[in-house]
């Protein structure tokens, strides 16, 4: 689902996302919702050495960051618009993903089950710990991406998302008061 992945090597390209452009319609149709989800994902890549460097709380303050720029776009946008900024930890691809839907708490498209959680600390410490330990494993660029119909497809592999529970941290947009 997550349309632009930004591969972060040192802090400053962190702020690459600032530089995407955002969909907002204001509007709930079905086609609207799809074309602001597609529009509107970005996924973080931590390169290996880098995740060496980085902690929680320069991830957060850029999370920080993130909520007054794109709260100043929105309200640049339409003063009454609101959006909601949905923040989630992807572990199968190992990105810290994002994504802002026009209204207040929209229902995310995802098969599995969703955990709203308080705070978006619980999400970083997952990320990182994530990424640090499989680069200690040395897998990091190892990923294979096989599909069905691919001779070493297994269907025994093929996860049940309906079983899976992931974290996720939402704000509605515009916010005066940040994480910081």
């Amino acid at each position: 689902m997550i349309v632009n992945t930004v591969k972060i090597e040192k802090k400053i390209d962190l702020y690459q996302i600032f530089e995407e452009p955002m969909y907002l319609s204001g509007k709930t149709s079905q086609d609207q919702f799809y074309k602001e989800l597609y529009a509107n994902s970005w996924g973080i890549i931590v390169d290996e050495e880098f995740a060496k460097k980085i902690t929680d709380d320069e991830i957060a303050e850029f999370i920080s960051d993130l909520i007054k720029f794109r709260s100043q776009e929105i309200s640049m946008i339409k003063p009454t618009l609101q959006a909601t900024l949905y923040f989630w930890f992807d572990e199968m691809a190992l990105q810290l993903c994002f994504n802002i839907l026009s209204g207040k708490n929209i229902k995310l498209p995802f098969g599995c089950k969703i955990n709203i959680v308080d705070s978006p600390y619980p999400i970083l410490k997952q990320f990182l710990k994530a990424v640090r330990d499989n680069d200690l494993h040395g897998n990091y660029d190892e990923f294979t991406f096989v599909e069905k119909g691919d001779p070493s497809f297994d269907d025994d592999y093929e996860v049940d998302l309906s079983k899976i529970t992931i974290d996720v941290w939402q704000i509605t947009l515009p916010w005066e008061n940040h994480i910081r």
